[in-house]
C-alpha cells in the first residue's frame, strides 16, 4: 500500500469529507424547495452545494497550484549579497580594493548626470571586475532630470561594454592592450599546457595596470582636441570622455538591454512578470524605475520546471 508524503496530494479524507458536505447540503436544500417561501433559499443551498462538490473534485490539482505558487521565491534573485555597487576608481589602489571580495553577479554603475565616470575608467573596471570578480553584468543607471535620482537605464555585459567603448574609443584599448604588454613583460609569465607564457591578471598587477594606462592616457597641457579630453582637477587632461547617459546609450545602442519588470507584492504576478521578460537576466525595478535587484531567469525557469514535476510515491518495503 502506497501513501502520499507531506508533499504529496491531499488525503482522500479530505475530498471525501467536502463531498459529503456537498451532498447533505444538498439534501437539504431538496427537501425545503417545495416551499415557495424558502425557494430562493434552495437555490442557493443548492449552488452551494454544487460548488462544494467541484471543490472536492479539483482538490489535488488546486493544492498543488497553490503550492506552487507559494515556494516560487525569486529565490535565483541576486540580491545585496551579490551586488557591487561601484564607484569609479580614481587610482590603481581603489581598484585594487573594488577587486577583493568574493564573486558577485552583477555591479551597478551609476553615471548620475553623466559627471561620475569617464569612458577610459569604466572600460577597465568592467574588463578587471569581468576577470576578477565575476562580474556577468553591469546595470547602469542615470540621474533624473526632475528629482536628480537615479533610475534604471539598462543591463548590459562588461564585454559589450569594452567592444562598443573600443569601436567608439580606438585608443583607450590601444592604450590598455600596451600597459598590459609592458606589464606582462616584466612579470615571470607562468605557462599553459601549449607551452605559450602567459600573464596572469591579479589583484596587484590590476593595480598597476589601472596606473599605467591611465598614465597612458593623461597630459599636462591643454590638448588641441579638447573635446576628446577631460580636465581633471589636479590640472591635468585625460584622453577621455565622461559619459553622460544619452551618450552611453548611444555608444552601446543595441547592447544595452533596457527592458526591465516592476516588482510585484503578489509572488506570483512577480515570477510571471519576470518570465514575460525573454533574457538570461532580468533587471526588477520599482514603480520609480528605481533598481531593486537583479534575476537569473534561467535559475527561475529551473526551479519552476523542478517544481512541476509530480511527487515521488515513498512505497513500503516489498509493496
Amino acid at each position: 500500500m502506497s501513501r502520499r508524503s507531506g508533499h504529496g496530494q491531499p488525503a482522500v479524507l479530505d475530498r471525501l469529507l467536502l463531498g459529503l458536505v456537498a451532498v447533505v447540503v444538498f439534501a437539504f436544500a431538496v427537501g425545503v424547495r417545495n416551499d415557495r417561501s424558502t425557494s430562493t433559499f434552495a437555490l442557493l443551498l443548492a449552488g452551494i452545494a454544487g460548488l462544494l462538490a467541484l471543490i472536492a473534485l479539483l482538490l489535488p490539482f488546486l493544492s498543488g497550484l497553490s503550492r506552487g505558487v507559494r515556494e516560487v521565491s525569486l529565490a535565483p534573485s541576486l540580491g545585496a549579497t551579490h551586488q557591487l555597487a561601484a564607484t569609479m576608481p580614481t587610482d590603481g589602489r581603489a581598484l585594487a580594493e573594488v577587486l577583493r571580495g568574493p564573486d558577485c553577479e552583477y555591479a551597478v554603475v551609476a553615471l548620475g548626470d553623466g559627471e561620475r565616470w569617464l569612458a577610459s575608467r569604466l572600460l577597465v573596471f568592467a574588463v578587471t571586475v569581468q576577470q576578477l570578480r565575476q562580474v556577468r553584468r553591469l546595470v547602469v543607471t542615470s540621474a533624473d532630470e526632475e528629482d536628480r535620482r537615479d533610475r534604471y537605464l539598462g543591463l548590459v555585459s562588461p564585454d559589450a561594454v569594452r567592444r562598443a567603448l573600443s569601436w567608439q574609443y580606438p585608443w583607450l584599448e590601444s592604450a590598455l592592450a600596451d600597459t598590459w604588454q609592458s606589464l606582462s613583460a616584466g612579470d615571470r609569465p607562468s605557462t599553459t599546457d601549449d607551452g605559450v607564457r602567459v600573464s596572469r591578471l591579479t589583484e596587484h598587477n590590476a593595480e598597476a595596470l589601472y596606473d599605467g594606462y591611465v598614465e597612458r592616457l593623461r597630459r599636462t597641457e591643454r590638448p588641441s582636441d579638447a573635446c576628446e579630453w577631460t580636465e581633471l582637477p589636479d590640472g591635468c587632461w585625460e584622453h577621455a570622455r565622461l559619459l553622460q547617459p544619452p551618450q552611453l546609450a548611444s555608444v552601446l545602442g543595441g547592447l544595452l538591454d533596457t527592458r526591465c519588470a516592476r516588482r510585484r507584492r503578489s509572488r506570483a504576478r512577480q515570477v510571471d512578470e519576470v518570465l514575460r521578460v525573454e533574457g538570461e537576466y532580468v533587471a526588477l525595478v520599482d514603480s520609480d524605475r528605481r533598481f531593486v535587484s537583479l534575476v537569473d531567469r534561467q535559475a527561475l525557469l529551473e526551479e519552476l520546471a523542478a517544481q512541476s514535476r509530480p511527487p515521488r510515491e515513498e512505497t513500503a518495503a516489498g509493496g
